[in-house]
């Protein structure tokens, strides 16, 4: 599967919001997002690049 395939799929009906929303009750019960104050934005490129790993080895995402 290329990016564009995942993109476009991503794209259909309300699947991004329900992924984000997902994946931010995640970061919250893992206790890795705040409720208020200053976040952290410095890291982002690990985040991403964490995620991209995930999907290239297939990884369970499990903590």
């Amino acid at each position: 599967m290329e990016m564009v395939d995942f993109r476009d799929r991503l794209a259909e009906g309300d699947r991004a919001d329900r992924l984000l929303g997902l994946a931010l009750t995640r970061i919250r019960r893992a206790g890795l997002l705040k409720g208020s104050g200053a976040q952290r934005t410095r890291d982002h490129r690990q985040v991403v690049d964490a995620i991209a790993w995930k999907y290239r080895t297939g990884s369970p995402w499990t903590a």
